[in-house]
């Protein structure tokens, strides 16, 4: 269910931009923190962004849960 919140309520969005000029391919891996994005652009650079959860894990079997309970 979506619930509309009051314009006060609702957190201020920052939105920063990555631009690579030289693309070449990106891979999305699965960890037990959330996912690893990376992406290879010319010449030879790698980058990782990691994108954790504040408040998941994720299972040995892939199932993620709620790590408050």
């Amino acid at each position: 269910m979506i619930t509309k919140r009051n314009k006060k309520e609702q957190p201020s969005l920052k939105v920063t931009g990555i631009f690579l000029k030289k693309y070449q391919k990106h891979w999305i891996h699965t960890r037990p923190y959330g996912h690893d994005i990376v992406i290879f652009s010319e010449p030879n650079k790698k980058m990782v962004i990691k994108c954790k959860w504040p408040d998941k894990v994720r299972s040995k079997d892939g199932r993620v849960y709620d790590s408050r309970r």
